[in-house]
């Protein structure tokens, strides 16, 4: 059972916390162009420090467009460094 095929692999490799900051940067248009909401703002509402949440968030979007990529059957590849 399970989600299938890039929405597995995201929750197998996601941390809670990196999904958690990730939805809510999402539900909270975080990443519109005019955002109408700060990483500060939400940091505070998830009890985290700004450079945390941007930390958590980075990590999740790194994880995402690699696994949107390789599930695209990109070529680009990266070390695993």
């Amino acid at each position: 059972g399970g989600p299938p095929g890039i929405a597995r692999t995201l929750r197998e490799a996601l941390t809670d916390r990196q999904l958690e900051t990730v939805q809510t940067a999402y539900l909270n248009y975080y990443f519109e162009w005019s955002r109408p909401v700060s990483g500060d703002e939400l940091a505070d509402s998830m009890g985290i420090t700004r450079s945390t949440f941007h930390q958590h968030l980075r990590a999740a979007q790194s994880k995402i467009i690699g696994a949107l990529l390789e599930e695209l059957g990109s070529t680009a590849s990266r070390d695993s460094a």
